[in-house]
Order: C-alpha cells, then sequence, then structure tokens
C-alpha cells in the first residue's frame, strides 16, 4: 500500500487508477488470508 500511495503522491498515477489498484490489492490480501487460514486448518487437523 505505501508504494500505491507514494505513486499517488508523486502524480505517476490519477485518483482513478489509485482506487481500482487499491481495491486490487485488498482483494489479493483477503485471498491470501483465507488460503493461510485454509493451511492453518490443515495443519491443526493432521
Amino acid at each position: 500500500m505505501d508504494h500505491l500511495t507514494t505513486e499517488l503522491d508523486e502524480n505517476y498515477a490519477s485518483e482513478e487508477e489509485f482506487e481500482i489498484l487499491k481495491k486490487k490489492i485488498f482483494k489479493v490480501i483477503k485471498i491470501l488470508n483465507g488460503y493461510i487460514s485454509f493451511l492453518k486448518k490443515c495443519k491443526n487437523s493432521t
């Protein structure tokens, strides 16, 4: 997220591009956290 904010601050991306990328980043974070939870459950059940 920090790199994305810097990109916006330095005018490398528009506000619209920033919002699109931010949504994608949060979606990926949510997917990864779900996968990590799944792996922890698998480890605990064996």
